[in-house]
Order: structure tokens, then sequence, then C-alpha cells
């Protein structure tokens, strides 16, 4: 008689062991690359916004001033007009060593995408104050910020009118140690022809720069005085 052998169903415990360690480090291999992916696009995206907010000029220090008055020829930024009308004297000069501050609207006009544009005003031989255009205006609207960097403020290509220009002036440019009642002003331009360059102008040089004027402003105070009589007849003047 044969005998039949005892046959067992096969211990299949261990390849499911097998197949459920794999499984786990798929799922583990998974969760890392899900998320190595998102932290990516955090990146990405913090660094698309990055490059389009507005940076704080204060963090591109400009040269002192006063400094010579450069040599500029090119006009690829200019002012063809100010509105005379909008002037407005905020801080008057007290003596001839003193700084005025006034406000006015004015035109300008840029031949080319000009980037980083920087303002200064000149007077006397020197460059007396300067400033990036964008932050001396009420209007940022003009502005664009194609390369990315946010500093002082670009302009593409076109004619635009700035609102309460903000500009200090010496109240004695031409050094004589009187306060002046009206002073002479040109207007300087320094920027970039192309994006992304790098640096930001910090004072203004050929040969990327710009003159426009002179431009006559009148600051001079006034004193009214009122002669009151109290019947009297003496005389006094003011002399």
């Amino acid at each position: 008689m044969q005998e039949v052998e005892n046959s067992r169903p096969p211990n299949h415990s261990g390849l499911w062991r097998k197949i459920l360690h794999r499984e786990k480090y798929k799922s583990q291999d998974r969760l890392v690359l899900s998320s190595f992916v998102a932290i990516c696009l955090i990146l990405c995206l913090g660094y698309g916004f990055a490059q389009t907010i507005p940076a704080d000029p204060s963090q591109y220090p400009l040269a002192p001033t006063p400094y010579p008055t450069p040599s500029c020829s090119a006009q690829d930024v200019s002012i063809p007009s100010i509105d005379t009308s909008s002037i407005v004297i905020e801080k008057a000069c007290e003596c001839a060593g003193d700084t005025g501050v006034l406000t006015f609207d004015f035109d300008i006009k840029a031949n080319a995408d000009r980037y980083d544009i920087l303002m200064g005003v000149m007077g006397g031989g020197n460059v007396q104050w300067q400033a990036g255009l964008s932050t001396i205006v009420s209007d940022l609207s003009p502005f664009t910020n194609p390369d990315g960097d946010g500093d002082y403020g670009d302009l593409e290509k076109g004619t635009y009118t700035m609102k309460d220009a903000r500009i200090e002036f010496s109240c004695d440019p031409d050094c004589d140690g009187n306060v002046n009642s009206s002073v002479d002003l040109s207007f300087g331009f320094a920027y970039n022809v192309s994006k992304n360059k790098g640096y930001y102008n910090t004072f203004i040089e050929p040969p990327k720069c710009a003159v426009s004027g002179p431009f006559t402003f009148d600051v001079g105070a006034t004193i009214d005085l009122t002669k009151i009589s109290n019947g009297g007849t003496d005389t006094f003047n003011f002399s």
C-alpha cells in the first residue's frame, strides 16, 4: 500500500512580509517626493513674489551731495515742461546756508525704456540733492518693474506726469552769502539702459545720464508790513 505524504499548504507569511515591507518603503518614497515637490513650489513662488515686491530704496545708499555737476549729453530722459501753477514752497529759506523744500508737477519723457532712474537737483555747479525718482512723487502709476529689482522705478518709452515731486535745493546756490529770491535749477537723471544690470546708480555720471533745464523757481520769502497810526506825527522807516 502506497503511503501518501502529508502535504501542508505552503507558508506565504514570509512572502507577505516582504511585500508589505516593500509597499511601506514605496509609500515613504512617495511621501518624500511629494514633500520635495511642495518645497520646490513654495521656494519658486516665493522667489517670484520677492522679485515683484518693490524693495526699500534705503537699501541702496546714494553718494553724498553736493558733488560737481557732470557733463551729460544724452537725452534719453528729459523734462519737457513744469507746471508752474503747482509749485508749493514747503520750507522757505531762512538763511544763506539753509536748504529749502518745494513740490511741483512736471512732465517726464523717456525716449526708450529706462530702468532704475535716479533724479538729481543741479545748481551753482553742483548736484545739490538726489533721490530715486519713484520715491519723491505721489503717484506711482507711471512706473513699472520689468527688471524685477523694485528699486527706483522704471519707465517704459513715453511721456508721463510726475505728481507732487518733492525736492530739496540750496538757498544760496551762487555762494554769495545771501538768500536768493529765485533759483535756477536743472534736473539730472541717471539710469540703466537694459534690464537686470545687477547694480543701482548711486550718483549721476556719464555716459548714461541726461540733464534738463535750467528752470527758474521763485522761492524768496516776502514780509508784509502794515503801518497803524495812533494820531502821532512822528515818521519812521524800515531801512
